[in-house]
């Protein structure tokens, strides 16, 4: 290598480093306070957990699984998907927490299905799509994001978002796909009530994995006072929570939906400053699997094995997920 192709290197690995930290991001200085404070009547032996299941509506069977684990559980329901009215109905029949997951646009440009939130539209673009979203679904009390990792970074587009939500007295729940998220701080100004999430259970869909991020969330909990964790409809975390939760009750952990910790919280005061760290940003979660779905072609073979995001994007597009052995 000559000393000029050595400095050409030099400087395009410099011009590279701002990228860099572009990229990775870091949460506005309005960014309210995470976690919030606790009530004064706070009991440190009984820390909360707040699980909440998302992609409800595009499978029954997995529909109904999630809707019959211990709880006060919350459901996040994607708009225009087959059983996602039906399944509101029932979870709100029974006590649960209700949430439109709505679709937004992300930094990878997966496919976002109906309902979408893109960066494309414009004002009334937007507001009317959500609107939209709201009217598919029986009440729901909030809403979160699903993706989202492009739009909840865009300060318009998520005030855009809390001019709907406030007159409808819905909150707002970050799912924090990505670390430079303005969500809160756009809910905080707009004065929607919010949340954030602290733990994603299943990025990894084994057993033991899941097993492990919902015992982070018990840990969080116990630190904090409360955490809030959020799964998906796979096989693979109905059986860990299924199992789990009736143990962790007996070990003196309460449950409590998004709306019950709302008010819960509400009591405290406080809420303002830089949030904690206790929620790093990760890429949006892999879809769950539809089984019993109309679409019955095979994948490719050569479409067998890749990333769990390349499997995500071939599901929403294609109507199939390749799985890897």
């Amino acid at each position: 290598m000559t000393f000029r192709h050595f400095l050409g290197r030099v400087a395009a690995t410099a011009a590279l480093i701002p990228c860099l930290a572009l990229a990775a991001g870091k949460a506005p200085a309005d960014a309210p306070a995470w976690p919030r404070p606790l009530p004064a009547d706070a009991d440190p032996s009984k820390p909360v957990l707040v699980l909440i299941i998302d992609d409800i509506g595009q499978n029954l069977d997995y529909g109904k699984q999630a809707l019959a684990l211990p709880g006060p559980m919350t459901f996040a329901f994607l708009p225009q998907t087959p059983h996602a009215v039906e399944l509101a109905k029932a979870a709100r029949a029974q006590g649960s927490g209700l949430l439109l997951h709505a679709p937004m646009a992300n930094q990878h440009h997966y496919p976002l299905g109906p309902g979408g939130l893109t960066l494309k539209q414009n004002r009334e673009e937007l507001q009317q799509t959500l609107e939209q979203d709201l009217a598919d679904l029986p009440p729901v009390d909030g809403v979160n994001n699903h993706m989202g990792s492009a739009l909840t970074e865009d300060r318009e587009r998520m005030n855009w978002v809390m001019e709907i939500l406030k007159p409808r007295k819905l909150y707002f729940l970050d799912s924090r796909t990505t670390a430079a998220t303005v969500a809160t701080a756009s809910a905080f100004q707009h004065q929607v009530p919010w949340l954030q999430r602290d733990v994603f259970l299943d990025d990894d869909k084994s057993l033991k994995a899941i097993a492990g991020q919902l015992e982070r969330a018990a840990t969080l909990a116990k630190r904090h006072g409360y955490a809030i964790a959020i799964g998906h409809p796979y096989p693979e975390t109905l059986k860990v929570l299924g199992e789990r939760l009736p143990e962790l009750r007996k070990e003196g952990f309460r449950q409590m939906s998004t709306t019950q910790l709302l008010s819960w919280l509400d009591s405290a005061t406080g809420n303002t400053g830089q949030p904690s760290e206790s929620a790093p940003a990760l890429p949006e979660p892999v879809e769950p699997q539809a089984p019993g779905s109309q679409v019955k072609r095979r994948p490719p073979a050569v479409l067998l094995c890749m990333s769990p995001h390349r499997q995500h994007w071939q599901q929403r597009s294609r109507g199939y997920r390749p799985q890897c052995p």
